[in-house]
C-alpha cells in the first residue's frame, strides 16, 4: 500500500532549524530538499504485530524526544538506539549505531546523515531496563558541600543537600555511593576523578558540569549499583547538564527517567551505558559516544 504523502509543518524545537517545511512518508518526515531515501515504514498491520523494539543501549522512554541541531554527532557503535516518542535530526547533525529505532515521527533536515536509516516500531518502544532498580533510602536534612574554587578537593561518600564544587578545581571523588537532594555542580575547569561512584539524584536535585570541565569517573564493578554511575529518583524531571567545551568519562550507565539529558557547545562525553533518559537534546558541535571510554580524555577543545 503506497503510504500518503503530505506536506506538513512540524512544530519547531530550539536548536533544530531546519524544519520549516517537510513531506510525510508514512510516518516518517523527509525536507523538500533533500534527496530521496528508502524509508523502511511499516504496515498499520506490521506495527500492531511487531515485537518490541530490541534492547536499547541509547533508551529515549518519553514523552520528550530525541532532539540534535548544531554540528552535534550521536554514536552509539555497538548498541541501538530506540526513541519511545519523535526525533527530529537537524542539519550538518550526524547519528550512527547499530540499529535507530521510533515510535513516533522522525524528521530529517537536509544535511543530517543516519545510520542506518531509523525504522519504526510499535509503542512501547524501549524498556527501561532499570525499572527494578531500588532507590536508596534519602535521608532527611542532609548537609551541604562547597568549595571555593582554585584548589585540590577530596569528596567522601554519603548524603548531601547540595554538593557544589568551584571552578578550577581538582576534585577526587572517593569510592561510594552519593546521596544529593538539591543539587550536585562542577563549576567549570573542574579536574575530576574517580573510582567506584555512583550519584543518585533525589527530589528534584540536578547534576550540572560546567564549562571546561575534564572528568572521569568509574562506576562501581560490585554491590547493588554495579555499573551505574548516575541514577535520578523516578520522579525526578530535572535535567543532566553538560555545559560547553566539557570532556566527560564516565564508566557506567546514566539513568533519569523523568529528566533530559542535555549536551552543549563543543562538549565531547564518553558515557559506558546505557543511558536511559526521558528525551535528549544535543546542540552546539557536542559529540555525544555511548558505549566508549576514553583511555585518556581528550584537551577540551579551545
Amino acid at each position: 500500500m503506497t503510504p500518503k504523502v503530505s506536506s506538513i509543518k512540524p512544530k519547531s524545537r530550539s536548536g533544530v532549524p531546519g524544519h520549516r517545511r517537510a513531506t510525510r512518508v508514512g510516518r516518517f518526515v523527509l525536507p523538500l530538499m533533500m534527496a530521496v531515501i528508502a524509508v523502511p515504514g511499516l504496515s498499520n498491520e506490521a506495527v500492531r504485530a511487531a515485537a518490541a523494539a530490541p534492547h536499547c543501549t541509547l533508551c529515549v522512554l518519553g514523552p520528550d524526544d530525541l532532539n540534535m541541531g548544531g554540528d552535534a554527532t550521536l554514536s552509539v557503535p555497538a548498541g541501538n538506539i530506540v526513541v519511545d516518542s519523535a526525533a527530529y535530526v537537524g542539519g550538518n547533525t550526524a547519528i550512527s549505531s547499530t540499529g535507530n529505532y521510533a515510535v513516533g515521527d522522525v524528521y530529517l533536515s537536509g544535511g543530517s546523515a543516519v545510520t542506518p536509516t531509523f525504522r519504526q516500531v510499535a509503542s512501547p518502544g524501549a524498556a527501561d531496563p532499570f525499572a527494578r532498580l531500588a532507590e536508596p533510602k534519602v535521608p532527611s536534612s542532609p548537609p551541604d558541600f562547597n568549595s571555593n574554587g582554585d584548589q585540590a578537593v577530596t569528596v567522601s561518600p554519603g548524603a548531601y543537600s547540595y554538593l557544589a564544587l568551584g571552578g578550577q578545581d581538582t576534585v577526587t571523588m572517593e569510592p561510594g555511593l552519593y546521596i544529593v537532594t538539591g543539587g550536585l555542580s562542577f563549576g567549570g575547569d573542574d579536574h575530576v576523578t574517580g573510582s567506584g561512584v555512583t550519584f543518585f539524584l533525589a527530589g528534584q536535585a540536578a547534576l550540572s558540569f560546567g564549562g571546561g570541565d575534564v572528568v572521569s569517573l568509574a562506576a562501581p564493578t560490585t554491590g547493588p549499583y554495579a555499573g551505574i554511575s548516575v541514577f535520578y529518583d523516578r520522579a525526578d524531571s530535572e535535567g543532566i547538564d553538560m555545559g560547553g567545551q566539557t570532556v566527560i568519562d564516565l564508566s557506567g550507565a546514566v539513568y533519569a527517567a523523568a529528566g533530559d539529558l542535555n549536551v552543549g557547545g563543543l562538549s565531547i562525553p564518553g558515557i559506558g551505558g546505557p543511558v536511559v533518559v526521558d528525551g535528549v537534546n544535543l546542540g552546539g558541535g557536542s559529540v555525544l559516544d555511548i558505549g566508549l571510554r576514553f583511555v585518556t580524555p581528550p584537551t577540551p577543545p579551545s
